[in-house]
C-alpha cells in the first residue's frame, strides 16, 4: 500500500456558462449550456427544460417555421439561469438561511412568512420561469427586500 497526500485547494467558483447557446444546426442544453452550483438541482431543471425547448424548436425550424432561437431559447432560458443564480448566490452569501430561519411573535406575520418560504421553495425546485410567483418575477428585488426586513427583526 502507498499513501497518497492530495493537497488542499480552493474552487472560488462552480459556474460555467457556455459562449453560445445556438448556432446554424446546433443547441447547446442541459449543464453544458449553463452550470450554476453543485448542491441545488439546478442542472436537472436546466437540462430538462432546455431540452425539451431545444427539440420543440428544431422541429419548427425543421419545418420551414420561422424560429427567432435569440429570443425564444437562449434568452428564456438566461431568464432561468438568472433567476436560480439570485438563490444559490443568497445561499453563499447566508441571505436565504436569514429568511428560512426567521420567525416573529405574531401569528399574522408568520403566516405571511410561511407563504413567501412556500413561493421561494417553489423557485429552489425549478419552477424559475413562473413569473405569477413574485420571487421569480422580481427575483433580486424580492430576495434583498425580504432578507433587510427579517434583518431589522
Amino acid at each position: 500500500n502507498q499513501e497518497i497526500e492530495l493537497k488542499t485547494q480552493e474552487i472560488s467558483a462552480y459556474g460555467a456558462s457556455a459562449k453560445q447557446l445556438y448556432g446554424p444546426g446546433f443547441a447547446i442544453t442541459g449543464n453544458s449550456s449553463e452550470f450554476i452550483d453543485p448542491i441545488f438541482s439546478s442542472g436537472v431543471t436546466f437540462a430538462t427544460h432546455s431540452g425539451l425547448l431545444a427539440a420543440k424548436l428544431a422541429v419548427k425550424t425543421l419545418n420551414g417555421e420561422q424560429v427567432n432561437w435569440e429570443e425564444d431559447f437562449k434568452n428564456h432560458i438566461l431568464l432561468g439561469v438568472e433567476t436560480f443564480r439570485t438563490y444559490v448566490d443568497s445561499w453563499y452569501d447566508g441571505t436565504l438561511q436569514d429568511i428560512f430561519f426567521y420567525t416573529s411573535e405574531t401569528a399574522e406575520t408568520n403566516a405571511t412568512n410561511a407563504k413567501m418560504k412556500r413561493q421561494i421553495c417553489s423557485v429552489l425546485a425549478g419552477y424559475v420561469w413562473d413569473e405569477t410567483n413574485p420571487f421569480v418575477k422580481k427575483h433580486k428585488k424580492a430576495v434583498s427586500s425580504l432578507a433587510r426586513v427579517v434583518k431589522l427583526y
